[in-house]
């Protein structure tokens, strides 16, 4: 028995006919069947795993900003955005990075990438770390390449929370298991041996960065 049919869901039911409703409202035009029970059963079941409260918020939000008709990728992605909040834009990104390049240089690492949004860290290890980024002597090239990052992490984030957990177990079930675990070398083992030439620039990197701002 669906979720749709329990009797225990039957006020959750309700509500989501009557979010269903308002999205039709605002919609005029959307090809969606009030009186369809197939229908409204299945985006009821894509939908389930969110709970009211925030599939009402997400709804409301979509409607304030969405002109053209809703989907259940388009929902979902707004509840997303509720819970976790809105995606952080490469150019911001990319400031937050400059900032903390100047805030904490070189030698604080870790104080550096904690004060930064775990996406961007991403982005920043992606790139071979904060010693890279800061000895490099190419700005413009590490802006692009940052930006490029940035707009690949937040597609996979957004593809990932836009997924219910039960369609995440049926993937991984159905996915090969990998042969072989890729090696790879722990930030802080990368960052304990970097070169003393790599030391060095980034230094004068973090310099030029002051320099730019006039500190």
């Amino acid at each position: 028995m669906s979720q749709f049919d329990a009797t225990d869901d039957k006020q959750l039911r309700v509500e989501f006919s009557s979010l269903m409703a308002g999205l039709k409202s605002n919609y005029p035009n959307w090809d969606f069947n009030l009186n369809d029970k197939n229908m409204l059963r299945f985006w009821y079941e894509s939908l389930s795993d969110i709970p009211m409260n925030v599939l009402k918020i997400g709804i409301h939000k979509l409607i304030a900003q969405e002109e053209f008709y809703p989907n259940i990728a388009k929902i979902r992605k707004a509840c997303a955005e509720v819970i976790n909040g809105p995606e952080i834009d490469e150019t911001d990104a990319w400031g937050m990075v400059q900032g903390a390049i100047h805030n904490y240089g070189y030698a604080r690492v870790n104080e550096a990438l904690a004060s930064l949004p775990e996406e961007v860290v991403q982005a920043i290890k992606a790139m071979g770390g904060w010693a890279e980024l800061c000895a490099s002597e190419n700005l413009e090239a590490d802006r692009a390449h940052f930006y490029r990052t940035m707009k690949s992490i937040n597609k996979r984030r957004q593809a990932e929370q836009v997924l219910s957990i039960g369609i995440h177990e049926q993937m991984s079930l159905l996915q090969k298991p990998k042969e072989q675990a890729v090696a790879y070398i722990t930030y802080e083992e990368h960052y304990e041996k970097q070169p003393i030439e790599v030391a060095q620039r980034g230094m004068a990197k973090v310099k030029d960065v002051l320099e730019n701002i006039g500190a």
